[in-house]
């Protein structure tokens, strides 16, 4: 992947994760701000290279640079890609073509990170078994490859211990990354104090404030009403899947109009079904290590996730 490549049309903030804390809301508050062109599509996934193509559509330097085609000259590019926080690989590919980069990190509570990748994963059609403690139970069996649902395509997202492991996660990016091109930001802050964390994001991107003043939450638990469909289109026969994969590589598109207007339409907001005591109790235990190593970094009191 190395080549001779201007990193100034390479992005000098990513906006990395934490998976499913905030960071759509975060990225459309930015998108719509006048001097930043966030990239389109939010994730691209395009330096996680050791990932399947499955979720790394833009995979050429002419598609990413495409993700940035409507940016003016005065603009910030930013990029979103969540994935790359628990990739040391994405962060050192970055980091060989921009070194000066810097890092945005929405950190929740790790239990309902982890709950929230298994409702995600039910959503991508990657798990078929619904309920979340019997999803954790499997994590061992699947690390070895037993029980993978036939529609799963990378057996680490089914891992929903080392995903929620943001802990460690942050400790690997601060071993490459200078603390001061790092901001943490929190996912309870978001929804209870928007527009000081919007500000305290705006100064680290070094953006003047444009005065926005609504932060509606996006991207809420959802389900898709008719799943059957939903995972046919989500593992399409090869013969299929061929034929689409040659018109997209004809037409430069990452995906049918049809197909994201349907995706949109056959979603519903549900809630998480409640844990029981007992094992909420048991992964408390299990990340209240994790919880430490963020406290420490952060100097944040972090004991409501404790107890």
């Amino acid at each position: 992947m190395s080549l001779e490549i201007d990193p100034n049309r390479i992005p000098k903030h990513f906006l990395i994760g934490v998976p499913k804390s905030g960071t759509t809301s975060l990225s459309i508050y930015l998108r719509e701000h006048p001097n930043i062109c966030f990239s389109q599509p939010k994730e691209t996934n395009f330096f996680a290279t050791h990932f399947p193509d499955s979720y790394r559509k833009i995979n050429t330097w002419e598609k990413y640079f495409q993700c940035f085609g409507h940016a003016k000259e005065c603009e910030t590019l930013v990029e979103g890609s969540v994935s790359y926080l628990h990739s040391p690989e994405a962060i050192k590919q970055i980091l060989e073509y921009r070194p000066d980069a810097k890092f945005l990190v929405i950190i929740r509570n790790l239990i309902e990170v982890a709950q929230a990748h298994h409702s995600q994963r039910l959503r991508s059609g990657d798990e078929d078994i619904q309920d979340f403690e019997k999803a954790w139970r499997l994590q061992e069996q699947r690390r070895e490859g037993k029980n993978i649902p036939k529609n799963c395509s990378m057996k680490e997202e089914l891992l929903y211990h080392d995903l929620a492991k943001v802990g460690s996660q942050i400790t690997t990016l601060l071993s490459m990354v200078d603390r001061s091109r790092v901001r943490f930001l929190f996912f309870e802050d978001l929804k209870s104090a928007p527009r000081d964390l919007y500000l305290d994001t705006l100064s680290f991107l070094n953006i003047p404030d444009d005065g926005r003043k609504s932060f509606t939450i996006h991207n809420k638990n959802r389900s898709y009403k008719l799943k059957s469909i939903q995972a046919f289109l989500h593992n399409l026969p090869s013969p299929i899947k061929k034929i689409t994969t040659a018109i997209k590589q004809a037409f430069n598109i990452n995906e049918f109009a049809v197909i994201t207007w349907w995706n949109s339409f056959n979603q519903k907001q549900v809630e998480r079904p409640p844990l029981r005591e007992e094992f909420r109790n048991e992964l408390i235990d299990i990340f209240r290590e994790e919880v430490e190593i963020i406290e420490s970094i952060t100097e944040r009191n972090l004991s409501h996730w404790k107890c």
